[in-house]
């Protein structure tokens, strides 16, 4: 394996850079000023812990399709959906929607599926 240089960082910095820029004025647009509320100090330990829990996010699933091959990596980005239908449900008390299990399913199916048939000599 090649040793990584700068213009692997100075790329995944683009393209985090860019997520963010996109998706912040779409994440904006969606709030309502009812719910707007102000940060307290309080808040800005917890706050920056989500932010940087985010960006570590991207920057992992920009590192997975850099090097993985995407028909792995979307399936596997889909799990999440599930993961966190889950954590909803023991954390907050949310119900469990059995469509996004059933989604769920569809997802794991075709990535079986997937795999199946790449494993398959030519």
């Amino acid at each position: 394996m090649a040793p990584i240089g700068i213009h692997h960082y100075l790329y995944l910095s683009a393209i985090l850079f860019f997520m963010n820029l996109l998706q912040l004025p779409m994440n904006l647009l969606g709030v309502s000023r009812a719910f707007w509320l102000q940060v307290q100090p309080s808040h800005v330990v917890p706050f920056a812990g989500i932010c940087l829990g985010g960006l570590l996010s991207h920057y992992c699933l920009t590192n997975a399709y850099r090097w993985g091959d995407a028909t792995m990596v979307v399936p596997l980005d889909f799990l999440r959906i599930p993961l966190i239908a889950f954590v909803g449900w023991q954390f907050y008390g949310e119900p469990l929607d059995p469509y996004v299990f059933l989604g769920s399913v569809c997802i794991i199916v075709g990535l079986l599926y997937s795999l199946h048939r790449e494993a398959k000599p030519a």
